[in-house]
């Protein structure tokens, strides 16, 4: 009986492990644990690819060392994992844990990402135009 009990400490602790490669850093946001499944499941892909043990669901991804490539790991992941179509963009405007599960719940308006993606495609034609207008 003794044996078991030490066996399930040990698969707790190594399963802990596998995401801690490295400390959570010194962030202006207090640590806050996920709240619910989709909160959780955002955060265990976070630790994976991130490496970190503990993240709140208000910790700023970039804070945390993410970066466009890690991004698009994670977005791809959490579409498999989720079977949710996210915009690889919906990262960078809601770079928080707390933030994407309200965007995979539908809590907030989805057409917003559609509309910040068309902006940026109509502000760089804009760009191009007013490029090629100066270079003539």
């Amino acid at each position: 009986m003794i044996k078991r009990e030490l066996l399930r400490n040990k698969k707790a602790t190594n399963e802990e492990n596998l995401f801690s490669n490295y400390q959570r850093p010194n962030l202006q946001t207090a640590y806050a644990p996920p709240r619910n499944e989709v909160e959780q499941k955002i955060t265990r892909v976070w630790q994976q690819l991130l490496g970190i043990g503990e993240i709140g669901i208000y910790d700023n991804f970039f804070e945390l060392g993410g970066d466009s490539l890690i991004s698009v790991q994670v977005t791809s992941q959490l579409q498999r994992e989720l079977n949710v179509q996210i915009p690889i963009v919906s990262i960078y405007n809601k770079p928080t844990i707390s933030s994407l599960a309200q965007i995979i719940s539908g809590d907030e308006n989805k057409e917003d990402f559609g509309e910040l993606s068309h902006d940026r495609g109509q502000k760089r034609r804009e760009k191009k135009k007013r490029q090629r207008i100066v270079s003539k």
